[in-house]
């Protein structure tokens, strides 16, 4: 009974015994006192059982009454909405444990699930919590005054909700609180009081309006994660805090970063991307600890000679720079696996960049002026590790080109001779070699090609610059990328051209039941439509003949498009059979600047303009 530590007492009544479900054993209603360490003292109001935040969350009323949270929620359960007096007889109890709009009421009906559990730690206000409720939160436009009457609180969030400020009165729960989450809200500017948070280990304030940070918060002993994407700071702290494993600041106003970076020994990550750095500190590269370096979306014109001298990097991402060379020493980089240099001024490479970076994996170089002796050293020995390299049409018409000069040089041939030789040199690229045509829409990646040309089959001829991108056509993918700002959808649609589904055929928007009753001769019922998957064969069945409904024509449930009155069931004449996909063309687009695709006063992408031209020129769009 001892071993249980109050851990079933802690929220039950002091007039009934708390019981172990598993053995029926009584825990102790009066315990000896807290276990020897604890920072606690007297005993909860509620049950009698001692205090003790370091076990269990703990509320300190304004009238000196302590209660074990799981009480003051066992209370509610109990008596809230019956006029019930505390048991205590302290009206000031009673009044903050029912005040919904700053008591423990609001805490236990708003909070997400994790103030439920037995033993709970966090207080998460979160706007999206209403998904799981049913029904809209509370809007809170500061932070409840109960939030500082906690103590053991581990996490406080109030993630979405529109508070303007973080009081001074933080410093209340400076004991506990490691981790503080303040996304999406209105808040401009931090308390120095924040450095008092000794045991404070994580900050995630992303999507805010914040303009500077205290001072303090580098004197924070304990805080690994600074988390700061998408606010509009205009200068980070020269001195780190003494833990932090990364800098992460992407979608702010930064013109540079801290001048030394080797001052804490674990950096592991820089994520700067979207801001407005012009150049890197030399310290960068005795950074050899980085992992991952995200530098996209920036303004920076040169790297460091010793760039490469960071050997730990798998993950470099310098693309929609302004980058009109490389050291060569970025060759050097033995363990990166993605390196993204697209959109920038290279017109040249690092020599024999491709055999010396021995682990990379995807190389994506569309939108850079590359010569044609750049093109033919870079293809001329593709590795078989690469899974991508993304090029655009123009720099596979200077690889041909080259190949032709070649063959003129070498073998004296004639110009129609030595341009067969270029095609032919290109038709043997490996399939890895992703061409296509990169729209001018600025600071946007906007790559157009045909899907079948996200992995081409033997013998399909890349996209070369001779070809003009399509003015028209069936239908297009437009493939919007993850607000991280890299295109990583080629997987993803890899996996969608792997199903075998039949072309797209329909006419004209219609509603399901419209498809579904001129594919099958009768409007769905119930039983037709899959809901709760019974793992069943009739399940699977439903799942098919609704697939089909969205898909295919009614003459193609007859043998060889015959016509419909031969129609079988949907999801075996197609599918098994492995007919090929209709080709369509693929936008595959991406937002380096962490706009989000959304124009600001201060750059504007014009992504609808851009979108609405290119679509007006397809029968149908999908937005992916």
């Amino acid at each position: 009974v001892l071993a249980l530590e109050g851990e079933f007492c802690a929220c039950a009544p002091r007039h009934q015994p708390a019981m172990n479900g598993a053995s029926g054993a009584i825990a102790l209603a009066s315990g000896s006192g807290p276990p020897p360490g604890s920072d606690a003292g007297g005993s909860c109001a509620f049950c009698g059982q001692f205090l003790n935040p370091m076990s269990w969350l703990q509320v300190d009323f304004p009238c000196g009454h302590k209660w074990h949270y799981t009480c003051g929620a066992s209370w509610l359960r109990l008596h809230w909405g019956e006029g019930a007096k505390c048991e205590n007889g302290c009206s000031t109890c009673e009044d903050w444990l029912t005040s919904e709009s700053d008591g423990l009421a609001l805490v236990y009906r708003e909070c997400s699930r994790a103030v439920h559990r037995q033993r709970p730690n966090d207080v998460e206000f979160w706007m999206s919590t209403e998904l799981l409720l049913g029904r809209p939160v509370t809007v809170l436009k500061e932070i409840p005054r109960i939030a500082f009457c906690f103590r053991g609180l581990r996490c406080l969030d109030v993630s979405g909700h529109p508070i303007t400020r973080l009081p001074a009165e933080i410093t209340l729960l400076s004991s506990s609180l490691k981790r503080l989450v303040l996304i999406s809200v209105h808040i401009s500017e931090l308390p120095e009081e924040l450095g008092q948070l000794r045991v404070l280990e994580q900050i995630l304030m992303t999507g805010c309006a914040l303009r500077r940070l205290p001072a303090s918060v580098s004197a924070l002993p304990n805080i690994w994660e600074l988390y700061l994407d998408g606010n509009q700071l205009v200068e980070y702290p020269e001195r780190l805090p003494p833990r932090v494993d990364g800098i992460k600041v992407s979608g702010n106003q930064l013109t540079k970063l801290p001048e030394d970076l080797t001052q804490v020994d674990g950096l592991r990550s820089i994520r700067a991307f979207g801001n407005r750095l012009t150049a890197l500190p030399e310290s960068f590269c005795r950074c050899n600890k980085l992992y991952d370096v995200y530098l996209q979306g920036n303004r920076l014109r040169r790297l460091p000679d010793a760039f490469g001298s960071a050997s730990g990097i798998r993950t470099l991402m310098l693309h929609d720079n302004m980058l009109e060379s490389l050291p060569d020493s970025l060759a050097d980089l033995r363990e990166v696996r993605w390196l993204y240099l697209y959109n920038n001024n290279l017109s040249a490479l690092p020599a024999s960049m491709l055999s010396r970076m021995w682990s990379l994996e995807r190389l994506l170089l569309e939108a850079n002026p590359l010569r044609p002796g750049a093109m033919r050293s870079l293809l001329s020995s593709v590795p078989d590790r690469l899974r991508i390299l993304g090029v655009d049409a123009q720099q596979l018409a200077a690889y041909r080109s080259a190949i032709a000069a070649e063959e003129v040089e070498r073998a004296g041939a004639d110009a129609l001779s030595a341009m067969g030789a270029g095609f032919a040199a290109a038709e043997r690229l490996p399939t890895c070699v992703v061409s296509g045509w990169m729209l001018p829409w600025g600071r946007l990646y906007g790559k157009l090609l045909p899907a079948s040309h996200l992995r081409r089959g033997a013998g399909v001829m890349p996209i070369a610059g001779d070809e003009e991108p399509p003015s028209s056509g069936n239908v297009l993918v437009v493939a919007f990328a993850a607000s991280q700002g890299e295109p990583e959808w080629f997987g993803a649609l890899e996996k969608a051209l792997r199903c075998t589904a039949p072309p797209v055929r329909r006419e004209a928007s219609r509603s399901f039941e419209d498809c579904y009753a001129e594919l099958y001769g009768r409007r769905p019922a119930a039983a037709d439509l899959p809901f709760g998957d019974d793992g069943s064969e009739a399940y699977r069945l439903a799942c098919r003949r609704a697939m089909a409904a969205l898909w295919l024509e009614a003459s193609d449930l007859a043998p060889g498009g015959a016509g419909a009155g031969q129609r079988q069931r949907a999801g075996e004449t197609r599918g098994s059979g492995g007919d090929a996909v209709g080709d369509f063309d693929v936008l595959s687009l991406c937002d380096t600047n962490a706009q989000w695709y959304l124009d600001t006063e201060s750059n504007a992408l014009g992504v609808e303009g851009h979108l609405r031209e290119i679509c007006s020129r397809y029968r149908r769009g999908l937005f992916f």
